[in-house]
């Protein structure tokens, strides 16, 4: 079964890439996302090299939507009480950052 979720947040720090074995590039994400007054971080997955331009020179404190699938996975930390870790691994992006004259040079 797979959950599709929408995710809005701020980036903690700037988007990180990285090479899969496979040799393909893809970028981390780590995002603070407020809920009920709680903070939660999740990890976020890009693969799609559009979703990758969209947010790749996005930086720390910068406000985003990820829609993708779903991951979860419970851990313990030091033989402590279980703890969910949250994940997506996003196909559409939009970066809520204010676009620059450079940014509409490049556009395609």
């Amino acid at each position: 079964m797979t959950a599709l979720a929408l995710i809005s947040g701020t980036i903690l720090r700037t988007p990180e890439r990285r090479t899969a074995k496979s040799g393909s590039t893809f970028l981390t994400v780590v995002l603070n996302v407020t809920s009920n007054n709680d903070l939660n971080f999740w990890r976020v997955a890009v693969f799609d090299k559009d979703v990758q331009y969209e947010i790749a020179s996005d930086t720390k404190e910068c406000s985003v939507y990820f829609a993708g699938r779903l991951t979860e996975e419970v851990y313990r930390r030091d033989g402590g009480e279980p703890r969910v870790s949250l994940g997506l691994t996003a196909d559409r992006a939009l970066s809520l950052r204010p676009k620059t004259r450079r940014d509409a040079e490049a556009a395609p």
